[in-house]
């Protein structure tokens, strides 16, 4: 299991949040996903042999949102 950190431009709601959720529960073994919508920051355990961090960043950038920064450890 890998976890992952998106520092995330353009939530502004609670609808913003599930949106990423619902999104990212599309990506085959991702595990969890925390949304804190003030801070602006997503975090995410997943499975790194079966999803990528691109394709996560794929999955908020296509619902209009901006992928400033990530921290994966």
């Amino acid at each position: 299991m890998q976890n992952v950190q998106f520092n995330i431009q353009g939530m502004s709601c609670s609808s913003c949040g599930k949106k990423i959720i619902n999104s990212l529960h599309n990506i085959d073994e991702t595990m969890a996903v925390e949304v804190y919508v003030g801070e602006g920051i997503v975090k995410v355990k997943y499975d790194n042999n079966h999803a990528s961090i691109e394709q996560m960043i794929l999955a908020i950038t296509s619902l209009g949102y901006t992928v400033v920064d990530t921290n994966n450890d």
